[in-house]
């Protein structure tokens, strides 16, 4: 088993330090937008301008990783988000932060599909969703740390931005000095979202349909907490139970869909999002007593189901794939949670605003729901591989 292992190290070592900086900067920059009293409109095309440069990255940086390989192309776009990050140091100016905002999203990108494609290209059907599993492990624990050195530094001070920095570039470390060899490009295939879409239809809209409900839960839950009137630690409590239940099921779950016929897996995935966001909507809607009893394990379910929605999407759709499809295939698929990520918080409100908070959770459903009559109907032309 650890002989196999190894040959992800590399690679998983340089996502989680750099993910560690990543995860600290993006928290340091909405605490210092919110300091300097900018407008929620500002806040808001910042954002946008981090989407935009993520989603066109995935679009168009395919060809440069394709050109000169996984390790270059990581040691390009590690150097250039170490010197972006230091750039934000400089006095506050909105003009500025939106290209480096840009940039930013674009390398980070760029870093999804090196790491990705490396993994999905080298792990093999047989291991493949394990592999991934432990990926996401490593970005959430890194994501989850990050957090922690605000505790050590003040945010006043230069030290979050250098500790930011140099995490990024210690990344380039691991990927540069392995011993072993990066996956090898055979006849590299370049092709677009549609071909992509005729390839996996189901695969993609998988992972569009977890970027709708990642992208509401991290934007909106908070807010929809907050309304139906949970005090801060109970608020901290659920979100806390969300994300250890979306550690815990991830290997589980990526070991249960090497052995059992993955798009069954992803449609139990989905279908217990569909269950237990119903749960928490009963439990919140009657206000039973000792509700959090129900709440806790429910919001544990819900992080499981949730967060594993995009890692099987991608791993069903690798089962369709040949060895030279995998970089534009990660691309691709990134590219569909992304945007799924940024209209999420757009769409759920609606919902909302016609349930109240728990309506949110009928978004939750509704897109589930959607996701699984479309996989079903689907019959696709292609076998797996």
């Amino acid at each position: 088993m650890f002989v196999f292992f190894k040959h992800f190290i590399a690679p998983l070592l340089s996502i989680t330090i750099c993910s560690t900086g990543s995860s600290l900067l993006t928290t340091l920059l909405i605490v210092k937008m919110g300091q300097f009293g900018l407008p929620a409109s500002m806040i808001g095309m910042l954002t946008t301008s981090f989407f935009l440069g993520y989603i066109l990255g995935a679009l168009y940086l395919e060809t440069f990783i394709l050109r000169v390989g996984y390790i270059r192309a990581y040691t390009t776009f590690a150097c250039i988000l170490t010197v972006v990050a230091g750039l934000h140091g400089l006095p506050l100016n909105p003009v500025l932060w939106l290209p480096l905002r840009f940039i930013y999203g674009a390398c980070t990108v760029g870093i999804f599909i090196v790491i990705e494609s490396w993994i999905l290209q080298s792990a093999g059907k047989e291991k493949r969703g394990q592999v991934l599993a432990i990926f996401m492990l490593c970005l959430y624990g890194a994501q989850a740390s990050g957090q922690l050195f605000f505790r050590i530094c003040s945010l006043n001070s230069v030290t979050p931005l250098l500790l930011i920095a140099l995490a990024i570039a210690l990344s380039i470390f691991p990927m540069t000095t392995t011993h072993l060899r990066q996956p090898a490009f055979s006849h590299a295939a370049i092709f677009g979202i549609k071909k992509l879409f005729a390839l996996s239809p189901s695969g993609f809209l998988g992972c569009f349909g977890g970027g709708l409900i990642l992208g509401s839960l991290h934007g909106l839950l908070p807010i929809s907490l907050k309304s139906l009137e949970f005090t801060n630690e109970e608020m901290a409590l659920i979100l806390c139970f969300i994300f250890l239940g979306g550690m815990s099921l991830q290997y589980p779950f990526g070991r249960l869909s090497d052995h059992w016929n993955r798009k069954y897996v992803l449609l139990g995935s989905y279908t217990g999002a569909i269950f237990f966001s119903g749960l928490l909507f009963w439990a919140l809607k009657i206000d039973i007593p000792s509700y959090l009893l129900v709440v806790l394990p429910a919001a544990f379910m819900i992080g499981g189901f949730f967060f594993t929605l995009f890692p099987l999407s991608m791993n069903y759709t690798c089962d369709f794939l040949t060895e030279s499809q995998v970089v534009p295939a990660t691309a691709g698929l990134l590219v569909a949670y992304s945007a799924g990520a940024a209209a999420g918080p757009f769409i759920a409100p609606f919902f909302m605003n016609i349930f109240g908070p728990i309506g949110l959770f009928v978004f939750f459903s509704t897109t589930a729901v959607s996701v699984i009559i479309f996989v079903l109907q689907y019959r696709p032309t292609l076998r797996p591989l």
